[in-house]
């Protein structure tokens, strides 16, 4: 059988075709206040910055601040440098997506705001971001630049104050000591306390209770030395009662001492002047009456007849 053999001419044409490679663009933010450490109630300034680490520019992006809902930022501003632009100035949470940074460019945002008197929690942090919206073929190849956060410890205000008397100025051998010690907190921030009273060796078999207002908290009941650790709401009370036998030795006078604190790391007593109470009392011995006294024994003639 013969091979059927055959010939296909035809045009074969190329174009010149330019492939487009995509816009790299690096976008960088960070966020500081230059602190860390704040108290509730401080003014503090957040500095902003936006940059483009290129290599192509960024006609568009957006930069985001919402601030922590226990700090308000009245007002801020926008600078940029190197033919960039951004909002000159605004209020509140910063939203600015008319952001444009060419190679090298950067915009920076300052934020003038305040800690509340009264905060939550003991960390204070504020995260910033920045995303890239134009050109719309730009990518941004390190995204972990992205967003950064400025972290403070937040230290709280407290006014806590402790009183401390047993309702006399003298006491007896042998006897008992009542003692009332109140710890109050005049805010404006709850208190984390810790109330102490060593009692002085002349004092023996002591029990103590307590009892907290609405809301603030501490240990019912113990026995020897007061060291208790509790919670005061602003406005409320902790009341200690603690019944202790005075020594039939005691002689001279009988000192008592409460105090109070609070973590200096997490709060700061704005009046630590009221943090230690003394009760002082004169100790007297409970007079023997002689047996066969003349009272004692014409009083028991007269009862014979």
């Amino acid at each position: 059988m013969a091979a059927n053999t055959g010939t296909v001419s035809g045009v074969t044409q190329f174009s010149n075709w330019t492939l487009a490679e995509p816009s790299v663009t690096d976008l960088a933010i960070t966020v500081s206040d230059g602190l860390t450490s704040v108290e509730t109630g401080q003014s503090l300034i957040y500095t902003i910055t936006a940059t483009n680490n290129g290599p192509e520019p960024a006609t568009g992006a957006i930069i985001t601040d919402s601030f922590p809902p226990s700090i308000s930022c009245p007002s801020w501003t926008c600078a940029a440098s190197r033919g960039g632009s951004c909002t000159g100035a605004g209020s509140g949470g910063i939203s600015d997506a008319v952001v444009s940074l060419p190679s090298g460019a950067s915009a920076v945002y300052t934020a003038n705001c305040s800690v509340g008197l009264i905060a939550a929690g003991n960390v204070l942090a504020n995260t910033a971001t920045i995303s890239l919206t134009a050109p719309a073929s730009a990518t941004d190849p390190n995204p972990t630049n992205n967003s950064a956060t400025d972290t403070d410890a937040l230290v709280k205000l407290v006014n806590v104050a402790i009183e401390n008397s047993d309702g006399t100025a003298n006491a007896t051998a042998g006897g008992t000591v009542a003692y009332q010690i109140l710890v109050s907190n005049a805010g404006p921030n709850t208190a984390t306390t810790t109330t102490t009273d060593a009692f002085p060796a002349t004092l023996v078999s002591c029990s103590w209770t307590c009892a907290a207002s609405a809301g603030s908290v501490c240990t019912a009941s113990g026995s020897g030395n007061i060291s208790d650790d509790g919670t005061v709401l602003a406005g409320g009370t902790l009341t200690y009662g603690a019944l202790c036998h005075i020594s039939p030795t005691a002689t001279g006078t009988l000192v008592n001492t409460a105090s109070v604190v609070v973590p200096a790391a997490l709060e700061r007593d704005t009046t630590p002047g009221n943090n230690a109470a003394t009760d002082t009392d004169t100790v007297g011995v409970l007079a023997d009456v002689p047996l066969q006294s003349p009272m004692i024994a014409s009083t028991c003639r007269s009862a014979i007849r």
